[in-house]
């Protein structure tokens, strides 16, 4: 878990630093904070943030969609258009496949029953071992 939140600490105090040092530089600019968030993003899949699997694939492609938009924004830059409609279609599309992949992902995990432990004080068991219990 320090790992996890070593490298997400990092990479957020790189991504202003980044931006704000290469602002004259766009493309380089965009290639680290693109190169930023793939990092981020390939932590999170080597080593996986949380336990629980439905919240950990949440977490993996919301990044996934993240770094999503910093490739449109370096293919933005690339382009060099101000006119063109095609960042905003290709964002779309991204945003489009990463829900269906989240979606598929998530029907595809087995449900079951969370493990729930209960601890008691050694009286309490005592008392509620020996007293009659309501089946209502």
């Amino acid at each position: 878990a320090f790992r996890t939140l070593l490298v997400e600490l990092i990479g957020k105090v790189l991504l202003p630093v980044a931006s704000t040092w290469t602002t004259f530089l766009p493309l380089t600019q965009m290639l680290l904070v693109t190169s930023i968030g793939f990092g981020l993003w390939l932590n999170s899949i080597l080593h996986a943030p949380y336990v629980e699997r439905k919240f950990c694939v949440m977490v993996q492609n919301v990044k996934l969609f993240t770094v999503g938009t910093m490739l449109v924004g370096v293919y933005t830059v690339v382009l060099d258009d101000t006119s063109s409609l095609l960042p905003v279609i290709l964002l779309a599309h991204i945003m489009v496949l990463v829900a269906c992949y989240t979606a598929f992902q998530l029907c595809r995990m087995r449900t079951r029953r969370p493990l729930v432990r209960v601890y008691c004080l050694e009286a309490e068991r005592e008392r509620s071992a020996t007293s009659p219990r309501d089946l209502d």
